[in-house]
């Protein structure tokens, strides 16, 4: 059914989330495994973009080449044969740079994590899953944590209704 699965991780329990569902259907289709994290920076004027991708500080790109690195043994182990790993850069938003690698990839599914941020913090910090599913080529599936506060990202017991830290209702 998915010939090729792009799963876009940023270190979060919820990327991890996504990775573990990545890793389940890239097994149960035989599927090729592109494990991505974007490093991403907005412009600051109207004008175009520069034809360069934007330099990764050293010690982003090496922090962020180690999680990679841990997220394909981590796919390897677990059975997918075939995965590759890669951090870019872009000009524009991590949303628009997975939507890129996609394409690029013709990758016919995206899997990303979600927060389940809401409200002011959503509007403040934006949505890169809200971004990729409206935007993207090929089939979106969005993941949600289990047990994680959308409000605060503390963890939560399954029998609690209000969320203690922040006072977010939960469910």
């Amino acid at each position: 059914m998915y010939k090729k699965i792009l799963v876009g991780i940023d270190g979060s329990l919820h990327s991890e989330n996504a990775l573990n569902i990545a890793i389940e259907l890239a097994k149960k289709y035989g599927s090729e495994l592109l494990i991505s994290n974007v490093y991403a920076i907005r412009p600051y004027s109207a004008s175009p973009s520069p034809i360069y991708p934007p330099k990764i500080p050293s010690k982003l790109a090496k922090v962020r080449y180690e999680m990679l690195k841990r997220a394909g043994v981590k796919a390897e182990k677990a059975g997918v044969t075939s995965v590759n790993t890669r951090l870019s850069s872009y000009w524009g938003s991590e949303g628009l740079g997975l939507i890129l690698e996609a394409e690029k990839e013709k990758c016919d599914l995206i899997i990303l994590g979600t927060s389940g941020l809401t409200g002011f913090k959503r509007a403040m910090l934006g949505s890169v899953s809200e971004e990729v599913m409206r935007l993207a080529h090929c089939d979106v599936l969005i993941t949600r944590l289990a047990g994680i506060c959308s409000s605060c990202g503390e963890r939560l017991e399954p029998e609690w209704r209000i969320c203690p830290y922040c006072g977010q209702k939960i469910g």
